[in-house]
Parts: C-alpha cells; sequence; structure tokens
C-alpha cells in the first residue's frame, strides 16, 4: 500500500537524520511533484537557514538586503534548503510506486485523473500521518510535518499543513506562510 511505503522510507529518512545530525529541525517535509513522479524529504534546520541566508547575502543581488530578510523569504523555500532531497535512496520504492501510478494519469479523461490524484494525495496524507505516529507525534507542533512540491499553491499547502498537522501547528504555519485558510 502507498502510504505504508511512504511512512516507511519518512521513518527510514528521519531515523537515518537524527543518526547523522544535531541541526535543530523546524520542518520535515515529503517533497514531490504535483503528479508525484517522484518523492524525497526535505528537512529544514536553523543552521541550514543560516548558511544558505548568508550564501545569498555574499551575491550581489542579495548584497544589501539583511539577513533577517534573507531568512523569512528563504525559510520555507525547500529547493534553497542545504538538506533538500539528499540520500534519496531511501525513497526509492516510493518513487517506482509513483512512477507507476503517474504514468497511469497521462492516460485518463479529466475527471478520472482528477479522482486517482486525489486518492493519492489522501494515500502522502495518510503515509506522513503514520510517519507521524511513530516519530514526531502531532503534539510536536514546533515541528511542521507536510508535503510540498515546487509551484505548489497556496491552497494546495494549505491543505497538506491542515492534513499533517495539529490544529495548533496549522494555525501557527498558516500565519506564518501568510496563507488564508478555514480548518477542514
Amino acid at each position: 500500500m502507498l502510504s505504508n511505503q511512504i511512512a516507511t522510507a519518512l521513518i527510514k529518512y528521519y531515523d537515518w537524520w537524527t543518526e547523522q545530525s544535531t541541526q535543530q529541525v523546524y520542518g520535515f517535509v515529503f517533497f514531490s511533484s504535483a503528479l508525484l513522479e517522484y518523492g524525497g524529504c526535505t528537512v529544514f534546520t536553523e543552521e541550514g537557514l543560516d548558511l544558505v541566508a548568508a550564501k545569498y547575502q555574499g551575491m550581489d543581488y542579495y548584497k544589501d538586503t539583511s539577513i533577517e530578510k534573507l531568512k523569512e523569504d528563504l525559510r520555507w523555500s525547500p529547493c534553497d534548503a542545504p538538506n533538500h532531497m539528499t540520500n534519496e535512496d531511501i525513497f526509492s520504492e516510493v518513487c517506482e510506486a509513483f512512477g507507476e501510478l503517474s504514468a497511469g494519469f497521462y492516460n485518463m479523461e479529466d475527471d478520472t485523473f482528477k479522482k486517482e490524484v486525489e486518492k493519492a494525495y489522501e494515500a502522502v496524507t495518510e503515509g506522513i500521518l503514520q510517519f507521524r505516529a511513530q516519530r514526531i507525534p502531532l503534539e510536536r507542533d514546533d515541528i511542521l510535518v507536510t508535503m510540498l512540491w515546487g509551484d505548489i499553491s497556496p491552497a494546495e499547502i494549505a491543505r497538506f499543513i491542515q492534513g499533517c498537522n495539529s490544529e495548533i501547528a496549522t494555525t501557527r504555519y498558516i500565519r506564518e506562510l501568510k496563507l488564508e485558510t478555514t480548518r477542514a
């Protein structure tokens, strides 16, 4: 089952991460594409954010931008995070399952396509919740656990935050990310 594969991979990744790092984590994100063509993980840390903000400030274009402003802008940018899609081999089974799943998407009628993508998103959310139950309980509202992809809409960001976090965390991160939504 897809949700179990995702949970297993996230648990393996989390265990690998915590064995080799003492960085202060503020976000643990399952990263993919809108059509679930691959899967991996991005770990957001304060130390990584400091590094990437300093790197950006060293560029001519950003040299007059304060570190605080850069950190605010880069805080939730997966592709800028130093810990984006590392140790991807852990997700090889998930990627294979996603490849089979997404290959079928291209031959579907629109209504069927939407239903199948929705089922896949539900499986991702369930996998994240299974992972949370074993490694980062919902009560840990200091760490955002969610799914993201490049060019994800604010509505989809809010949807996954709501589905994968406590009400307290959802309220906090919806406000921090300046998203407007209602709790589902």
